[in-house]
């Protein structure tokens, strides 16, 4: 893939995790609760390494994970404030941000072995890698810089200065741009090296979702008010079409190599209901193929190409639906909430799903959430209390 988001990563010291429960289930598939260190706040895969990453909130460790074993293979002191991950898979790194102490961590997908700490001037929440040039983008939802940096070396190219709230940041390998949706309804196109601006678009209203499209380089931007996605070409800077789904948007995700995009309506205080959606669009034509209703609402979604299914997070369950069908395969319990959408990752390879497991009641530690119609960061408390400081890993292959 050319491109991913990130978050908060964390390095290597101590082994601390253990399996504490494994449970055989039907056609090959199994499920098992790997202890962690406390408050897991995110989870990421790099498949290349066989490597799962996961950021204990209650000690600001990176714990590392055998995919295969669900072994841990050690954990590794970060940065206060460790709150997001990204994997740059062809550079083999790993990328950390620490919104509490302004700062990215890069480390060592292979080794876990801390390469780099960035001291940034803004506390980073929002990230993109371009993994053809190395160009990392940091930005936050106060919305005063761009950070481009040099993934390799982690030096800041260049600090850009914005007027506008990026709520969402995107890179795109083959124009070599990086795409900035704002909370004013635009969309900016700039130059992956400088950060220049090169176009500015006028959306339809406010951006809650965008993904890309490596096959065609068109951008999809979902406005959650008027329920609405916008196609634009990324390369011409031309809006292509605007297709309207049949509730609320708030997080896209592409189906490489399928021609598709999936589209789902979360629950929460910005949705008219507490039922979810799932809407599939053709991206050749932005035509929509299917709307698929949910019984339950809907916090976070994960694509799964090979099996042609999306993995539906409804905050009690984990529902892996077949997006040609729209029939539930399988109905994957976990214990606790997640709050935010790094609480699940795969590893394509492997087929094996890891899921962070964390209460979101009383507690003294908190996570980011960001009001993607204001671009108002909030904070919400978590409590890491067992059951709940653990990973369940499924094999869903």
């Amino acid at each position: 893939m050319l491109r991913k988001r990130a978050a908060l990563i964390l390095l290597v010291l101590l082994c601390l995790g253990a399996v504490v429960g494994l449970q055989q289930a039907t056609s090959g598939s199994f499920t098992r609760v790997i202890a962690m260190r406390g408050d897991p706040l995110a989870v990421a895969v790099d498949a290349r390494t066989g490597r799962a990453f996961v950021i204990n909130g209650a000690d600001y460790t990176v714990s590392v994970l055998d995919t295969a074993s669900g072994d841990v293979v050690r954990s590794v002191p970060v940065s206060a404030g460790a709150l997001m991950l990204a994997v740059d898979e062809p550079a083999n790194d790993v990328f950390v941000l620490n919104g509490g102490g302004d700062s990215v961590d890069i480390l060592s997908a292979a080794s876990g072995v801390v390469l780099h700490t960035i001291a940034l001037s803004l506390s980073p929440y929002i990230v993109a890698i371009n993994q053809l040039t190395g160009r990392v983008y940091v930005a936050n939802p106060a919305g005063t810089c761009l950070l481009i940096l040099d993934g390799t070396t982690g030096t800041i190219l260049h600090k850009v200065p914005l007027q506008s709230v990026p709520l969402v940041v995107d890179a795109d390998g083959a124009t070599g741009q990086v795409l900035l949706a704002n909370n004013d309804g635009t969309l900016q196109l700039r130059n992956g090296e400088t950060g220049s601006l090169q176009r500015t678009i006028r959306l339809a209203g406010y951006t809650s979702a965008m993904t890309l499209d490596e096959r065609t380089n068109h951008a999809f931007v979902a406005d959650p008010l008027g329920a609405t996605v916008t196609e634009v070409d990324v390369r011409t800077g031309t809006v292509l079409r605007v297709t309207h789904v049949a509730k609320s948007p708030a997080a896209a995700i592409p189906m490489p190599g399928l021609g598709e995009i999936v589209v789902a309506s979360l629950a929460g205080a910005s949705n008219v209901t507490n039922q979810g959606e799932l809407s599939i669009l053709d991206t050749g034509s932005g035509r929509l193929l299917q709307a698929i209703p949910m019984s339950q609402g809907i916090q976070a979604i994960l694509g799964d190409v090979a099996r042609h299914a999306v993995f539906v997070d409804t905050g009690s369950s984990i529902l892996e639906v077949d997006i040609v069908t729209g029939n539930v395969i399988q109905t994957l319990p976990v214990p606790g909430t997640r709050l935010t959408g790094q609480g699940m990752a795969i590893d394509e390879q492997t087929q094996h799903l890891f899921v962070v497991n964390t209460d979101n009641s009383n507690g003294s530690t908190v996570a980011p959430v960001l009001d993607w119609l204001h671009g108002v960061l909030s904070w919400l408390p978590i409590r890491g209390s067992a059951p709940y400081s653990s990973i369940s890993e499924f094999g869903v292959g």
